[in-house]
């Protein structure tokens, strides 16, 4: 973790850096919050950026976890910002307004492109310089696969297939994925649930999967697929594309997906053959749980 004192936060007091990096360690949604913000401020989106803009950013991000809001004024933001002096008038000088403008232009810029994924969102609302920091977070438990076939014929696959899943599904930001046993009925966040059954016959396998809001307790989307036993790899990325189709659609979002710039199954993060992958798949083909990793190729969905 890197100190404020040395991510160039010079519109805070010292006083307020030393704080606000405790803050950090002691609460880890801070910590989520600052990273976020480095990542907006390095991100494309922000590369030609004045730094005077990206320190606008910083600065009101900060006083908001830092519990200053009632300091986050078109004159505080004049003078620790832009060092203008005590006798800045903003009936004469609209600067911090047009920043404040630009700002959440690129901000919306960011989030509909680079940050579609990211599981913070952080907005500036108009009629006011205070930001809005949102968890865009889903948590999405994986069951145990059932293995339908009488005698138990293939039943590695139940957990080969789930543990892909959570792989797949695990890599998109917003989505954090956990295996387990059972569903348990318990309150908080916004939790989602995904369970199948598992069949094999005559070297053929059948999924049947649900999608479950678990806060709703409601099924929310529901599908067969089918393929041959030397596919299930293909297989499991197509269900991990179609679910995460379904997630988007059933989790409430702060950003109008329809708005935002289409994913493609190139761009989408399990659509490549990438090397961490491969490791992967190398390593069930050594143990024998699927067919060698070069005859694996790109989910294309219509």
């Amino acid at each position: 973790m890197i100190p404020p004192e040395q991510t160039g936060m010079d519109y805070l007091k010292p006083a307020e850096r030393s704080q606000l990096q405790k803050a950090r360690f002691a609460e880890p949604s801070i910590d989520e919050t600052i990273r976020q913000l480095d990542r907006i401020l390095a991100s494309r989106t922000f590369a030609r950026v004045q730094r005077r803009a990206k320190d606008f950013l910083g600065f009101v991000v900060a006083k908001k976890l830092l519990g200053h809001t009632d300091r986050v004024k078109e004159m505080t933001i004049a003078i620790c910002v832009f060092h203008e002096s005590a006798e800045f008038d903003p009936l004469e000088s609209s600067k911090v307004r047009v920043a404040a403008s630009d700002l959440r232009r690129r901000i919306a810029a960011y989030y509909a492109n680079e940050g579609q994924q990211d599981s913070i969102e952080i907005i500036i609302p108009t009629n006011t310089y205070v930001p809005e920091i949102r968890n865009r977070c889903c948590l999405l438990l994986i069951r145990d696969f059932e293995n339908w076939h009488p005698q138990a014929d293939q039943d590695h696959l139940c957990t080969t297939i789930r543990d892909e899943l959570a792989h797949q599904l695990g890599r998109v930001g917003w989505i954090r994925v956990t295996t387990v046993a059972a569903f348990e009925s318990r309150g908080g966040a916004r939790r989602y649930g995904l369970r199948g059954s598992f069949e094999y016959k005559e070297n053929v396998l059948r999924l049947n999967l649900s999608l479950a809001d678990l806060s709703a307790r409601r099924i929310v989307y529901w599908r067969s697929f089918q393929g041959r036993r030397n596919e299930v790899f293909d297989l499991t990325r197509s269900i991990a594309v179609t679910f995460f189709k379904a997630l988007r659609t059933a989790v409430p979002r702060p950003l109008n997906f329809e708005q935002s710039q289409p994913r493609t199954p190139h761009n989408l993060p399990w659509a490549a053959n990438d090397a961490a992958s491969k490791r992967t798949i190398s390593g069930r083909v050594a143990r024998g749980e699927c067919y060698p990793s070069h005859s694996i190729r790109c989910v294309r969905p219509a």
